[in-house]
């Protein structure tokens, strides 16, 4: 691979760090009414992000999370009791103002009778081309040849189309998720003959008696030739101390 053409892929490939994790659906399952939670219980995130380089942010977060009744379905009321931010040298001024940010904006979240979140539209939920936009924002600031620039910007569009249009950085069953795994393939064809894939992977296990989440896996992996970027994001709910 020309010099030129690999700066171009592995700045592509590091331009990803901004995209949201993608949904990957498992097979619909017939839901049975979950049993809600009546004691306090932690969930919490996890994120791994690996950069051009292959050096890696890791962003963990819990938050104290109670459920209460409405209706037939409940609310989750949290806050955040804890963040910890593993980063490169380089990115600790970062590390130390991501460690320092309060993400309970999501909360509180209302679940329906069958334990999943409201509001969440499947056919029009948030559109890939908002992360596109972004990332397009760092191929701009950081390919300064024009061609490469083309070349980066046919990957990042041929991931938004390959993305179905739906963006969550919070899954819809995320407290009571089907169980299983499941993976998609994208194949993405580049500028110059380059050939790659981006896929997404996920897996999810739940209590038997509750289904009341123990953790969940969403792994996106994207080949370009011999170059590979992966993000993972884990979601898990132990009791709380």
């Amino acid at each position: 691979m020309p010099g030129s053409d690999r700066r171009s892929v592995v700045r592509a490939l590091g331009a990803l760090a901004v995209l949201p994790m993608l949904p990957a659906p498992l097979a619909a399952k017939a839901r049975a009414r979950p049993a809600f939670p009546s004691a306090a219980l932690v969930l919490e995130r996890t994120l791994d992000r690996y950069l051009a380089d292959n050096a890696l942010i890791r962003v963990t977060r819990s938050w104290s999370c109670t459920f209460r009744a409405l209706g037939a379905g409940a609310v989750v009321d949290a806050s955040q009791i804890s963040a910890k931010v593993e980063a490169p040298p380089s990115l600790a001024g970062f590390a130390r103002m991501e460690e320092a940010r309060d993400a309970s904006a999501i909360f509180p979240l209302q679940l329906d009778r069958s334990g999943l979140i409201v509001g969440w539209d499947e056919e029009t939920g948030p559109d890939i081309s908002a992360a596109v936009a972004r990332a397009m924002d760092v191929i701009e600031a950081a390919v300064a040849n024009p061609g490469e620039r083309q070349e980066a910007r046919s990957f990042i569009s041929s991931i938004g189309n390959a993305a179905s249009g739906i963006v969550s950085q919070v899954p819809r069953d995320l407290f009571f998720p089907a169980t299983g795994q499941s993976v998609e393939t994208q194949p993405v064809a580049l500028a110059g003959g380059l050939q790659g894939s981006f896929e997404v992977a996920i897996a999810a296990s739940a209590d038997p008696q509750t289904g009341l989440l123990r953790q969940s896996e969403r792994r996106v992996t994207t080949r370009i030739g011999d170059s590979r970027r992966e993000t993972r994001e884990a979601w898990r709910i132990v009791p709380a101390s």
